[in-house]
Order: C-alpha cells, then structure tokens, then sequence
C-alpha cells in the first residue's frame, strides 16, 4: 500500500471517529456581526430535573460546562473577560433532562410463533429466551446563550436534545459538558482585526 494511501486512510478513520452524534439548533441574531466581538465572560446557568439534583451535582455540572465553554470560545479566538464590564458577549446556559426505562427493541431468541403455540395438534415447543431487560435513558437537552452585554439582547443560541444511555452521575456530567463543547463548535470565530 502507498504511503499517501494509508495517510489518506488514517485521516478518514480519525474524521470518522470525531463525528459527533448531536446536532446542533442554533439561532444568530441577524446583523449581530458576533465575529467581530473579543471577549466572552461566563454568567452561569441553570439546571433543571424531574427529580432534585443536590448541590454536589449542580456544581460539578457548573465546572464541566464552564470548563467546555472557556475552552471552545477561546478556542475560537475570543478571550474571557474578569467581568461583564470588559466583555461584549455574555455566556449563559441551561441543562435540563429527565430519565426514562426502556425496553430494547430486540426479538425474544427462539420465540415460537403464535399459530405454533395456539394451535392444539402441535407439539408444544420450549420456552423462549427471557424477556430483555429495561434500559434507563435520559433526555438530556444543554443550551447556550450568548447575550450582548449592553442591550441585553439575545444574539445567539445553541442547543442539543439527545437521548443519552449513562451509567453514572460521573458519565452523564462528562456527556453535558461535550455536549456544552460541542455547541460551541458551532458559534463562529473571531475575525482578525483590520
């Protein structure tokens, strides 16, 4: 195999295994001109739950988001700001997701068909395999919001509805801050000055 057909192989494996599932919504605000903007500051966020979700979690979820935000906008060339007053643009978020049990939509193996069963001249086959078992799944939806400081107004917005399969607390805030990171993906870089 050629050497530029193996690095054009490596590249498209790497691509492939950066595909995010999630799609990003997103709202810009016309004539914000958002580029042209050089600092962010974070204001914070809200979380929201059917259940109620401890401070230890809420804290920990504001650090992951915080964290995938600061790296994403300065990742597009903007620089955080120590406070509102020296930043043109205002970060906010909201996560908000609820859980849910599922069954898995699998085929019983060896399940015997109904005219096989119900039928009385035939001989009675062994029981199929168990039922599969219920899964538990979150909705989980993260929105950005970027605010112009000065009028208040909102400018832009990012936001992710998905359905996650965790295991853990630990998992599921790591998935909310990629999520958070992802969106940013999204928001446009930051224009050089002329």
């Amino acid at each position: 195999m050629q050497r530029s057909t193996r690095l054009a192989l490596t590249f498209l494996a790497c691509c492939a295994g950066c595909a995010s599932p999630w799609t990003v919504d997103h709202y810009a605000l016309p004539g914000a001109s958002l580029a042209t903007r050089h600092a962010f500051f974070i204001k914070g966020g809200e979380i929201g739950a059917a259940s109620p979700v401890g401070q230890d979690v809420s804290a920990r979820v504001d650090t992951e988001v915080r964290a995938a935000l600061t790296e994403g906008f300065t990742r597009k060339g903007y620089a955080q700001a120590a406070n509102v007053a020296a930043a043109d643009i205002v970060l906010s978020y909201q996560v908000s997701g609820s859980r849910k049990y599922v069954m898995p939509e699998q085929t019983r193996v060896g399940a015997p068909s109904p005219t096989t069963v119900l039928s009385p001249s035939e001989i009675q086959p062994p029981p199929a395999s168990t039922v599969p078992r219920e899964q538990l799944m979150r909705d989980t939806t993260v929105i950005v919001f970027v605010d112009d400081p000065a009028s208040g107004q909102l400018v832009w917005r990012g936001l992710i509805t998905a359905e996650t399969r965790v295991g853990s607390t630990e998992e599921a805030i790591r998935t909310v801050g990629q999520m958070a990171g992802h969106i940013t993906q999204e928001f446009p870089a930051r224009q050089a000055a002329k």
